[in-house]
């Protein structure tokens, strides 16, 4: 497609240039443009073709004697078998070319495919993960070593007051630790970034968090330190503790008032486990059967 073209219009070139014009022509050096162009567009078949050509036109058309496929000089001979290995030559340094193209291409294509799948892959990873923090039931904060907000997730916007938007890229000890635990907390994250130890990490802790408005909530929080390549972070997973302790204070009170009642009645009560051993005696049971607590 390309070797047939060019041979042809390499010949009327040549057969123009001889026709209409006073110069010498060589036809063998317009007609190796035949063989550059088919090469260097088509690769190494289009180039030994038009070098096939091109040798057969030469010979027939421009060569003594004309018309002829026989050459009888010696050195229109010689040239013409210079312009064959050149022909050749030419023809195998564009087929290289040609197939190193293909092959970077062939790369080039693989390469981009894996990117775009690894792309996808990461997308679909990080929307996954985005659901999960949304719907997390504990509120999850991630910050920097510098202590900024990277990652707030909607029950932590709902438990500390704050919106993801007012903390990102906010100093953390400045939103939700109390002024009283602050100068420990980051002396804590400047001990791990110096030592690799840290001794509230990756345990559960009770404490103090501050809220937008001012007011302290008890939580319970679990710290670790993660990575991505060179890109170090902490994350946290906070729970509100407040109705938890507010229930544990209850059923102490309730466990102390029980306790009173049973103390100070004035009938003798007796607890029994299923085997009827005494688990229990009130100081009136004592007083009417004239044994210790610790004998019955």
């Amino acid at each position: 497609g390309i070797a047939i073209p060019a041979t042809l219009v390499a010949a009327l070139l040549v057969a123009a240039v001889s026709r209409w014009t006073a110069v010498d022509v060589a036809p063998l050096q317009i007609l190796t443009l035949a063989v550059v162009v088919a090469a260097y567009v088509g690769g190494g078949g289009p180039g030994v073709f038009a070098t096939v050509l091109s040798t057969a036109a030469a010979a027939f058309f421009f060569l003594e004697p004309k018309y002829s496929f026989t050459v009888e000089d010696v050195g229109e001979q010689v040239r013409l078998a210079v312009f064959v290995v050149v022909g050749l030559v030419i023809s195998m340094l564009a087929g290289s070319i040609h197939r190193f193209r293909r092959s970077a291409e062939v790369a080039r294509q693989r390469a981009y495919e894996t990117e775009r799948a690894q792309n996808e892959t990461i997308r679909t990873a990080a929307e996954r993960f985005r659901l999960i923090l949304d719907t997390a039931y504990d509120a999850f904060i991630a910050i920097d070593p510098a202590n900024m907000v990277v990652e707030w997730n909607p029950q932590a916007e709902k438990m500390f007051g704050w919106t993801r938007a007012e903390v990102m890229g906010k100093p953390l000890a400045e939103l939700i630790v109390p002024l009283r635990y602050r100068e420990a907390h980051l002396k804590g994250i400047a001990h791990y970034l110096s030592t690799g130890e840290g001794p509230v990490l990756n345990r559960r802790i009770q404490l103090s968090g501050l809220r937008k408005d001012g007011t302290e909530i008890p939580v319970e929080l679990t710290i670790s330190p993660a990575g991505l390549g060179n890109h170090r972070f902490f994350a946290a997973f906070i729970h509100d503790i407040s109705e938890r302790l507010a229930a544990e204070k209850k059923i102490r009170q309730l466990s102390r008032a029980n306790e009173l009642i049973l103390t100070f009645a004035g009938e003798g009560i007796y607890g029994l486990d299923v085997n009827g051993n005494t688990t229990f005696v009130n100081p009136a049971a004592v007083r009417m059967t004239g044994y210790a607590a610790e004998e019955t």
